[in-house]
């Protein structure tokens, strides 16, 4: 039996966009023997589309000699369109292998649209994988509601590889949040104000320094292994869009269903989380004791002031065991294990 992943090449950067799917492949292929397959990224052409997708797929797959013992999982979604990624599955179909979709995030539900239409159409491509890996039990059922029929795997939380050391946190920590990621989306923080003892840490990309509330302290853009090392006292922030009171809108319903990969980098640097009380990832805090939950961030001087350096230090000692889990490649092993069986 041969294993494979197939993914596109992309290059490097600081954003940490690319690195839950180089997670995915170096975890796969040293517990489980899975060989990742890069693609070239399909840029729309005017020229014969189905004629360069087929002959860029052929290219790549045709020497694997691929059969109905073998084994594919698609770190799902390519972006290289949906004629390609109905080619590169019909390929897979026809050569009978095992197919997974491991799915990164839906586009249909982040942004009311994707490469294949509506919800229930980007479900519909779905069902043609013989197994499907959601974030949780809570996206398979939405994926259900409009037609999911095929056999669905639930990760529970993204693997998080780092070698690096980061800061050592304590009960003395409480009172620090961090927040990393893009911060350009994050406009809620130009509307977050923190007063002492709380302190407000920020990492990432923008366009626009001067605009983030002056309370908060902007330490620049880095690449996750040194963000890792520079993170890692008191609690990780998840939160998005524009307003500080809820998260409405588009943004407050993806992540009802979605699990950000923001929560296991926090988790890996050995920091419980703060989530939005309406959030999926939410149950999964709760049940392993590893952060807090807020309806708004104007909860959050009293919620953190209510915390005993008690409860701070068991929420360190759960997060520890998630991080030992995270780090190892437990999650997407276990998943993907399920789907081989």
């Amino acid at each position: 039996m041969a294993r494979y992943i197939i993914d596109v090449a992309r290059s490097e950067s600081n954003d940490g966009d690319h690195k839950p799917k180089l997670d995915v492949s170096r975890i796969l292929h040293n517990q489980l023997g899975f060989t990742t397959i890069y693609l070239k990224k399909y840029q729309h052409s005017k020229i014969d589309q189905h004629f360069l997708i087929d002959h860029r797929i052929h290219a790549k797959l045709a020497g694997l000699k691929l059969n109905s013992n073998d084994v594919v999982l698609v770190n799902y979604p390519l972006y290289s369109g949906a004629k390609f990624s109905t080619h590169l599955l019909n390929y897979l179909k026809e050569h009978r292998v095992r197919t997974i979709a491991l799915i990164h995030d839906l586009d249909s539900l982040r942004f009311a649209w994707s490469i294949f239409g509506t919800l229930e159409q980007e479900a519909a491509y779905l069902n043609q994988y013989d197994y499907v890996i959601t974030h949780n039990q809570r996206m398979t059922a939405k994926l259900q509601s409009v037609g999911l029929t095929t056999e669905t795997v639930e990760l529970e939380l993204f693997d998080y590889l780092s070698n690096a050391k980061s800061q050592t946190n304590s009960e003395s920590y409480k009172n620090n949040l961090t927040f990393a990621g893009n911060l350009n989306k994050a406009t809620f923080l130009q509307d977050f104000q923190v007063h002492a003892p709380l302190h407000v840490d920020l990492y990432g990309k923008t366009n626009n320094p001067q605009q983030l509330e002056a309370s908060l302290d902007y330490h620049g853009s880095c690449s996750p292994e040194e963000l890792a090392s520079k993170m890692g006292h008191g609690f990780g922030l998840v939160w998005d869009g524009k307003q500080t009171s809820e998260i409405s809108g588009l943004f407050g319903n993806y992540l009802k269903y979605n699990n950000p990969y923001k929560v296991s980098s926090y988790f890996s640097a050995g920091m419980p989380v703060i989530v939005w009380e309406q959030a999926a990832i939410c149950e999964f805090v709760r049940k392993n004791n590893v952060g807090i939950s807020v309806a708004g961030l104007g909860q959050l001087q009293e919620k953190v002031a209510q915390i005993t350096s008690s409860q701070f230090t068991d929420m360190l000692r759960n997060v520890k065991h998630i991080k030992q889990k995270i780090n190892a490649g437990e999650y997407i092993t276990t998943a993907v294990s399920k789907c081989m069986e």
